[in-house]
């Protein structure tokens, strides 16, 4: 009988107005919502916060971890409005499918956009300094040969000379100091940074060996041309939209709601 009954139209016409009378009498127009955020929870999300940072945080970041949970509590009561929990999936989860959802179309950025951005955002493109080396390596301090800072100082062909010329030996073209530190450590690289000159120094050591270096070229940090980070731009630039599109949809939500923050004052204030 009970299948039966759902299957009738009527019935579930009548079902679904009880429902709705119901809601509606559970939240009565202009009632909101509230979301209370109290010292407790304060207490808790920035300590929470500090246990991950292992460090205080400043009273800047300690409001945004506040306008953090603020935004995932609409979100999350949003998602569930909209009908998107409806699975056993956490909160985390249902915070990033609502988010996904709001900025899930994006157009895409012209030309024009992409210069716009790049220009307003110039400060970030900035280039490492760099060096153009010639390089002599021996993996043995041992195998030095006799007089090879005067061979190399006379503009001799380094290419017999020294061990590993197809790999770490020979010569570095626009190599950054990160670069150089990645294959010969921190220290040797340093060292090679504070050159002043062009010539020969040398013996060096780093954990690879030893090392004569020349500086043939010293290229200083400078701006990235747009062509150089275009490709980059364009993922940060949609990036963007979509937190500007997410933050905008997420102060909209906020007008639905009663956001109550309930601190003490602290003394004096």
């Amino acid at each position: 009988m009970l299948p039966k009954l759902f299957r009738d139209p009527l019935f579930l016409f009548l079902l679904v107005g009880l429902v709705l009378f119901g809601l509606n009498a559970a939240f009565p127009n202009g009632q909101k919502e509230q979301i209370v955020v109290n010292e407790a929870l304060v207490e808790n999300l920035v300590r929470a916060r500090e246990d991950t940072l292992q460090r205080p945080l400043t009273k800047t970041e300690a409001t945004d971890v506040v306008d953090a949970y603020i935004q995932e509590e609409l979100l999350v009561r949003e998602a569930r409005n909209r009908g998107l929990n409806n699975s056993s999936r956490i909160r985390g989860l249902l915070v990033q499918n609502m988010r996904f959802f709001i900025a899930s179309e994006v157009d895409d950025p012209t030309e024009q956009d992409l210069r716009d951005f790049y220009q307003e955002t110039i400060h970030n493109y900035l280039l490492d300094e760099t060096l153009r080396l010639r390089h002599v390596f021996f993996r043995d301090p041992s195998s030095l040969p006799t007089g090879l800072m005067e061979t190399l100082e006379t503009g001799a062909s380094i290419v017999d000379l020294g061990d590993d010329r197809q790999g770490l030996g020979g010569s570095f073209s626009a190599v950054t100091e990160i670069q150089l530190a990645t294959n010969f450590g921190e220290d040797f690289a340093q060292s090679i940074f504070t050159l002043d000159d062009d010539g020969w120094h040398g013996p060096l050591t780093s954990p690879r060996g030893v090392h004569f270096v020349r500086i043939e070229q010293r290229d200083p940090p400078r701006e990235a041309s747009f062509e150089e980070v275009r490709q980059w731009i364009v993922g940060v630039y949609i990036d963007k939209q979509r937190r500007d599109k997410i933050d905008t949809e997420v102060a909209r939500i906020a007008e639905d709601y009663d956001i109550r923050i309930d601190l003490p004052k602290a003394s004096g204030q």
